[in-house]
């Protein structure tokens, strides 16, 4: 109150001339304007304070044609308003106010537009709100209509019971006399029973069933009754005084019916014992007792008799249906009435708003079915569940059926709201949470019970999160917030109060490209704004999620990191990323284009001795040193004495590495060393598939061309097809040829060895033990390994695998080397000395086959198409081909 009188003071002490002219406006009668303006300069305040306080009570409207009251809506801190201006305003405050908003005064009574105004309304009408607006510079030239929204009726103090009126009508169990005695009534002592006789003899008289439980009739004596149907006790007593009195009679009813004493236990409104008629039911017991209390249970009422439970009866349907098979009580039974299990309470547009007792699981479709079902206005894609006294916050849609199983639990409480709430009564959470969506805005709602209710996941940034929020300028505020700091230090600044409208993004630390990918929507929506310099910067570099991010309020250079994931870097590389640069566009003196740069440390961002200001289209660079960033490693197998993975530094040497390895072994091969580059792979695997590419675009149409008897068109064009097909499939092996023996020799007398080789990224060296054998392959009668001999030449091993086949040509034997290196012998190949690990190839002459002279034919061909290096390897690939048709087998070429 004080804060609004407060408010109050404020708005009347300000008010100028052109207050009072407005204080005429509001009146309903001129009287209270004439005082003011009548009354003298010093206590004009006073009336006007004293005129505005008349605010905070009702008003009363007089209607002349029929004597009624209502209470006029009244603005107050919290309350809900709808502002609507004209489309064609031609005001010049027109491209900064919204035409349509919603705003909720906050705590001061004031409306609150983004950085343009503060107005009081609080005590206001809306009739009065609107004056005060036309009043304000910011609004010349507007015509405002204000509506204020009716608060939401989720307050559950103001709901009832659902079935509380079943009581509320009947406090006392009325006279049963009057109602027809059903057929099976049971009759028991202190009942009354009529019998009229009709006929030769004429009698009426009432008779009462005993505390024996019989009745005492003159012309039969007694008969007992006590425990018997009503119905069977008549037609019996007929038959007997038709058998006794021959020519009479007898008519048989009910007369005055007997009371019973039954107790009232549990949840009621006055337990005890009873006494009612005997055709009493349960709910005229319960009526009698006071009704049920606010926790007592409708659904489980129970009747016991005997120490035994009889019945156990649901309201509900009696309530809802209109249908119950009632228990009948005797004397002596007990009704009790338990403790209500699940209490929830339904409230907004639904078609019976109340607290609702539910049975089991039942679900928020189930419990909106009791409550008669949906309104034709009510919000169906965002009905809002409060749990534990607001801790947790759900939504549930109806419309696409998300959430419709959810199970309630007691104490819920659930708000169907109407369509034209919906801005202003909900936040949305978005990215790395359990449970993304709309959630009900609750007055005072604040990061930290928005977070607990959405659940982080394991991998959420809980750093830096952004908190985008709806503005009165057309711009969104947009906020870098901390939910740690918001679960650590709840209810203080670092914790704010929501408002409506507020778009809540979460970040993965795990997810590359997630950051991007959930801003994306709000970026596009910055880069399309038609007014002003849309308020976006970048960060490039060494962070871990690169890219264009939304500028938010006061923006500096540690929050634009904060959102890209900080720097990429752990352990000792934090230290490598000193320094960041700050690029801006501006103009010159001369309007001309211009970016400035500045550079900033990394360590004066962080402890806040230089950390930059944003400003939109601002572009922030991390810079870091490559040679420290990339880890280089090189894989070292066989006869070393340290084998394994190995870092090596850009630019650093086999020798040295061979050194750290701890040298080669006894055993080791120096000469047949494999070296693998992937780069080298790399280049073998695109120089392939060019040719196979430059192959299949001319080999085909001059085959065509040439055709005669030695190339057949149709075969030829699949040989065509089977080297083409050779080529993308062949997958290069991407080894280096050099002259390790000669390294090693010369680093061991410390010289520097131009055979020496540069290390890179992904190199593989493989040092094979020491090689006693010689190999020959090809067209030899057995081909195999030879133990190797000193003084053996190429043509010994030859001789021994059984000399050459009538297939071979001699001409074209080479010998391919240990290290990799190939050598075609010369016409003395016979006399060739060869080495340890060595093979000799004898290749196959297809002059001497039958049909396969077209392949010479058409290696020809290729030889023309493509340059001489290229025509080789094609050739080879024909040449293997052919020898795999000939012997029917599938050959791997390995190039």
């Amino acid at each position: 109150m004080m804060i609004r009188n407060s408010v109050k003071r404020s708005f009347c002490f300000s008010l100028t001339a052109l207050t009072l002219s407005l204080v005429a406006e509001l009146s309903t009668a001129a009287e209270p304007a004439q005082q003011i303006r009548q009354a003298a300069p010093a206590a004009q305040d006073k009336l006007l304070e004293e005129y505005i306080a008349v605010a905070d009570e009702p008003e009363v409207a007089i209607d002349d044609s029929a004597s009624s009251s209502a209470e006029v809506l009244k603005i107050r801190p919290g309350t809900t308003l709808y502002l609507t201006l004209t489309e064609d305003s031609q005001s010049p405050a027109a491209p900064l106010l919204k035409r349509q908003s919603l705003f909720v005064v906050n705590d001061a009574g004031q409306l609150i537009l983004d950085k343009l105004a503060e107005i009081p309304l609080a005590g206001l009408s809306a009739s009065e709100a609107v004056l005060r607006l036309k009043g304000e510079p910011l609004f010349q030239g507007e015509s405002p209509s204000l509506s204020i929204l009716p608060a939401d009726n989720a307050d559950t103090t103001t709901l009832q019971r659902f079935g509380s009126r079943l009581f509320s009508s009947n406090p006392q169990v009325q006279s049963l006399d009057n109602l027809p005695v059903p057929e099976d009534y049971v009759l028991g002592a202190g009942d009354q029973i009529s019998v009229q006789l009709t006929g030769a003899e004429t009698a009426s008289d009432t008779y009462t069933v005993s505390r024996e439980g019989t009745l005492e009739l003159p012309q039969l004596g007694p008969i007992a009754v006590a425990g018997s149907r009503f119905q069977v006790v008549k037609e019996r007593l007929a038959g007997l005084y038709a058998e006794k009195l021959i020519g009479t009679e007898a008519h048989v009813s009910m007369g005055a019916l007997r009371s019973i004493q039954v107790r009232v236990l549990g949840e009621v409104g006055e337990p005890g014992s009873y006494v009612v008629g005997s055709l009493a039911s349960v709910v005229d017991v319960l009526a009698a007792a006071g009704g049920i209390s606010d926790i007592g249970s409708f659904r489980t009422v129970r009747v016991e008799r005997g120490g035994k439970v009889l019945a156990e009866l649901d309201l509900y349907r009696l309530l809802t249906t209109g249908e119950f098979e009632d228990t009948r009580l005797l004397a002596g039974d007990t009704v009790f009435v338990p403790v209500a299990k699940k209490l929830v309470s339904i409230s907004g547009q639904v078609k019976r708003p109340a607290v609702y007792e539910l049975t089991g699981k039942a679900s928020i479709s189930e419990a909106i079915a009791l409550a008669g079902g949906l309104q034709s206005g009510a919000l169906q894609d965002n009905i809002r569940v409060r749990r534990d006294n607001g801790e947790q916050l759900l939504q549930v849609d109806l419309a696409t059926g998300r959430g419709r199983d959810l199970a309630l639990q007691d104490g819920d409480e659930v708000t169907v709201v109407s369509q034209q709430f919906e801005l202003a009564q909900q936040v949305r959470v978005s990215g790395e949470v359990l449970q993304p969506g709309d959630y009900a805005l609750q007055p005072g709602l604040r990061l930290s019970t928005l977070l607990t209710s959405a659940g982080l996941r394991h991998d959420t940034d809980r750093a830096t999160a952004l908190l985008v929020r709806a503005s009165a300028a057309l711009r969104p505020e947009l906020l870098v917030v901390s939910p740690a700091q918001a679960l650590q230090a709840s209810g203080t600044e670092v914790d704010p109060i929501l408002r409506a409208g507020d778009s809540l993004y979460l970040f993965s630390t795990s997810t590359p490209g997630q950051r991007s990918s959930l801003l994306l929507p709000l970026i596009n929506e910055l880069q399309q704004q038609t007014y002003g310099s849309p308020r976006l910067v970048t960060v490039n570099g060494a962070v871990a999620e690169p890219g264009t991010y939304p500028l938010t309020r006061n923006m500096r250079v540690s929050d634009l990191l904060a959102l890209a994931g900080q720097i990429q870097a752990q352990g000792p590389q934090q230290g490598l990323a000193t320094q960041l640069e700050l690029s801006r566009a501006g103009v010159d003196a001369a309007g001309n284009p211009l970016v400035t740069h500045r550079r900033v440390s990394l360590a004066s961002v962080r402890d806040g001795s230089d950390n930059p200001m944003l400003q939109p289209w601002d572009t922030v660079t991390v810079k870091r040193d490559p040679r420290y960033s990339e880890q280089h490693t090189v894989q070292l197998a066989g006869e070393v004495r340290y084998p394994g993975m190995y870092r090596v530094a850009p630019g650093e040497q086999l020798s040295s590495l061979i050194q750290r390895a701890g040298g080669l072994t006894v055993m080791a091969f120096p000469a047949g060393a494999v070296l693998v580059r992937e780069s080298i792979s790399e280049s073998q695997k695109r120089e392939l598939q060019q040719l196979a590419d430059q192959i299949e675009l001319g080999l085909k149409s001059t085959i065509l061309e040439r055709a005669d008897e030695t190339i057949r068109p149709a075969e030829s064009l699949q040989v065509a097809s089977d080297v083409v097909t050779l080529l993308r499939d062949a997958e290069p092996m991407g080894r280096l040829v050099f002259d390790l023996p000669r390294l090693v020799a010369e680093s061991n007398h410390g010289k520097l060895s131009d055979a020496d080789i540069t290390l890179f990224d992904g190199d593989q060296l493989y040092i094979p033990p020491v090689m006693e054998t010689v190999s020959v392959v090809g067209e030899v009668h057995r081909p195999t390994s030879h133990l190797f001999q000193d003084k053996f030449s190429a043509m010994d091993y030859v001789s021994l695998s059984g000399g050459i086949t009538s297939k071979s040509k001699p001409k074209l034997i080479y010998l391919v080397r240990a290290d990799g290196s190939a050598k075609k012998l010369k016409s003395g190949w016979r006399k060739t000395q060869v080495q340890p690990g060595d093979t000799i190839v004898v290749p196959l002459n297809v002059e001497k086959i039958r049909g396969l002279r077209r392949w010479q034919d058409i290696t020809g061909i290729i030889a023309n198409l493509v340059t001489p290096t290229a025509a080789m390897v094609n050739a080879a690939a024909a040449w293997k081909t052919a020898e795999a048709i000939e012997h029917r087998e599938n050959i791997n070429v390995n190039w």
